[in-house]
């Protein structure tokens, strides 16, 4: 019998998160938020090129999910937005279904960003750990 373990990914926390996440806002529809409209009504207030409070510009973050490091930090956006950490609470906040709405977006982007990272990774069998 043969088993195929998947390689560990460096962001098990981060996949955690947004599987999790998908659970929660998996049947919103995601194409009903614009995420460039969403974010700068809420986000670029505070975080863009001239403010970048917490050393981030949402406005120069790009949205190519396949690079990991533009992947993390989109992670920590999603996180914040859904656990209402974002926007401050002193801020006005965006309506329940449009932060719905663009978790959701987020999910299913940074998932088929994941997704395709793990089928490019070779995968091998289960080593015999005998030395016979």
């Amino acid at each position: 019998m043969k088993f195929l373990f998947a390689e560990v990914s460096p962001r098990p926390v981060a996949v955690l998160s947004l599987i999790t996440g998908l659970l929660i806002t998996d049947s919103l529809p995601a194409e009903a938020v614009d995420p460039a409209k969403f974010l700068e009504a809420h986000c670029y207030d505070c975080h863009d090129a001239d403010t970048h409070k917490g050393n981030l510009d949402l406005t120069a973050l790009k949205q190519n999910f396949a690079d990991p490091e533009i992947f993390n930090r989109w992670v920590k956006v999603h996180d914040r937005i859904q656990n209402g950490e974002m926007p401050p609470k002193k801020k006005p906040r965006p309506p329940a279904e449009e932060r719905d709405a663009m978790t959701a977006w987020l999910n299913q982007s940074l998932l088929k960003a994941e997704h395709a990272r793990l089928d490019a990774d070779v995968r091998t069998g289960v080593h015999r750990l005998t030395r016979a």
